[in-house]
């Protein structure tokens, strides 16, 4: 099984828990809850909390003491799978927090260069945390080449962030793209109320969709990936933005329409992300790997 993160959302009253997986199968087998697994030289971690070892509780000092061992956890997990490696060849990860304030602690704690990093703002994490780490790292990096953009919308603004990952190992490649949209408040001050009409909703998330699907098609056609290439989708957004149904499906009509193809994606409602104005945040993870001759 994928290495899991567990988080607690804001999902619809009718909903009680939602599982968002991937199977891989192993060259042998191994036990049902994992650490972590390779695929293709890239290393999955599950997300990790700051458990004190000895009695697997949360170390006490707040999210200060939790932000660095939480992160030293997954640091040791990483080297484990391939020794040599660290927190320097994380290329994505989500860092899941209980409040917006903490967000400074988690930066802070990273190495620098990383790659990039998902800051999501959700209601209660295993064990009463305050952060959760949840990691991909490539092993045996040769070539790193950054991708970004900003793309204007009228009411909304894109920042897109990627990362093309080269290793020694299979020759993989890994591309992850990383879009925040957000409200420009001085252009449009009451985007944010105008968004909660349900027609205004779907308006600007076929608009928000399409400029993701845009940019996958050309980051996927510069770097020599296919949509087939795609490991997953996630999208956050904020809670009581739009109805979870209907943004569904209108979500996966764009992604169909716009990749040519059917998308397997997680819709993820959560209580903010990063930046106060971020009302929605796409991130997806692209690899594959060719065969040494």
């Amino acid at each position: 099984m994928f290495p899991r993160a567990c988080i607690q959302l804001n999902l619809p009253e009718n909903i009680a828990v939602q599982v968002d997986c991937l199977v891989h199968s192993p060259q042998t087998p191994d036990a049902t809850v994992r650490e972590a697994m390779h695929a293709g030289g890239t290393i999955f971690v599950s997300g990790s909390i700051a458990l004190f070892p000895p009695t697997m509780t949360i170390i006490s000092g707040g999210i200060s003491q939790e932000a660095p061992l939480a992160l030293q956890h997954v640091g040791r997990v990483i080297s484990a799978m391939s020794p040599g490696e660290s927190l320097r060849s994380i290329v994505h990860g989500y860092c899941f927090l209980t409040s917006p304030s903490f967000v400074p602690d988690g930066k802070q704690d990273l190495p620098s260069p990383v790659g990039v990093m998902s800051y999501v703002i959700v209601p209660a994490l295993p064990k009463e945390a305050l952060v959760e780490w949840h990691i991909v790292a490539q092993e045996n990096q040769i070539q790193c080449n950054d991708v970004s953009s900003s793309v204007s919308r009228g009411s909304f603004l894109v920042d897109v962030q990627g990362i093309n990952v080269k290793g020694t190992t299979n020759n993989s490649i890994a591309l992850l793209l990383h879009g925040n949209y957000y409200f420009i408040p001085l252009l449009f001050p009451f985007a944010i109320f105008y968004l909660l009409d349900s027609d205004s909703t779907e308006c600007h998330l076929v608009e928000i969709v399409e400029t993701f699907t845009s940019e996958i098609r050309c980051c996927t056609s510069q770097y020599g990936f296919d949509i087939t290439d795609l490991i997953y989708v996630r999208i956050f957004y904020v809670k009581d933005l739009m109805d979870h149904w209907d943004s569904q499906d209108c979500i996966q009509s764009g992604l169909n329409r716009g990749l040519d193809s059917v998308i397997a994606f997680s819709l993820i409602p959560v209580d903010g992300l990063e930046m106060e104005n971020t009302i929605m945040l796409f991130s997806c993870f692209l690899q594959k790997s060719r065969k040494k001759s």
